[in-house]
């Protein structure tokens, strides 16, 4: 999976209302099939609960997904572009798993689908699939998601 990081608009204001810190809080990544739509919910959804159609347990994918991990801190500032960028540079990955997905969710973790708020997601264009074998997020390599100062 590779395609385009969008804001959980929940997300965003849970950012500024300090419920979600970006260096500081633990945030995983999790899997869902076709049937999930987050374009629809994209204003309105703001914790892991309203997520639906997460792909089944396969390999090491195990509910909830796993943590997204970092070399150095998630969040930078690029003055050329007037960019905050967040970023989480280890490609997350998950071995002998059999699964087919079409949209990748990153929460905040807190060990409870209610109050795991939702950040962000990206939506493939059609589903992606493994068999077996590895099925990775290929996150970008400069920003996965980018706020812009004007």
């Amino acid at each position: 999976m590779a395609g385009t990081w969008k804001w959980f608009g929940q997300g965003l204001l849970n950012i500024a209302n300090g419920a979600i810190v970006l260096e500081n809080d633990t945030f995983k990544i999790m899997l869902c099939s076709s049937s999930f739509d987050p374009d629809a919910v994209q204003d309105t959804a703001n914790d892991r609960a309203d997520v639906t159609n997460e792909v089944s347990n396969s390999g090491t994918y195990a509910s909830g997904g796993s943590v997204l991990q970092r070399t150095g801190n998630v969040c930078s500032y690029d003055a050329a572009s007037n960019e905050m960028r967040v970023l989480w540079d280890v490609d997350p990955s998950w071995t002998s798993a059999t699964i087919t997905a079409q949209t990748a969710v990153i929460y905040k973790s807190t060990g409870s689908a209610a109050p795991d708020l939702l950040l962000a997601y990206c939506k493939e264009s059609a589903p992606v699939s493994s068999t077996a074998g590895t099925f990775t997020v290929d996150l970008p390599a400069t920003a996965v998601l980018k706020i812009t100062a004007q």
